[in-house]
């Protein structure tokens, strides 16, 4: 498997969650032991907690457009037409 996300990246999509208003809620799969977490909205401590190497993906559940759109404006990935998020 090749990251698409570096560090960087990872970085400014947390950014880019706390900039809102209202975070929307995330989940990652990790890779090494296909581990699923619960939902989660904390992007300030946790999504970062024990480094982002081992995330194969984050899920995030957009409630609504505003926060559809700064997923997008991340610059991590596009979820255009997808109503309620998208993986990363």
């Amino acid at each position: 498997m090749i990251p698409v996300m570096n560090n960087t990246k990872w970085e400014e999509l947390r950014i880019a969650m706390l900039g809102l208003d209202r975070a929307p809620l995330w989940r990652t799969r990790d890779v090494e032991n296909r581990y699923e977490s619960c939902w989660d909205g904390d992007w300030l401590h946790h999504i970062k907690q024990g480094g982002y190497n081992t995330i194969e993906w984050v899920e995030i559940a957009a409630a609504n457009p505003e926060q559809l759109r700064a997923i997008n404006s991340a610059g991590t990935t596009e979820c255009a037409g997808r109503a309620h998020g998208c993986r990363v």
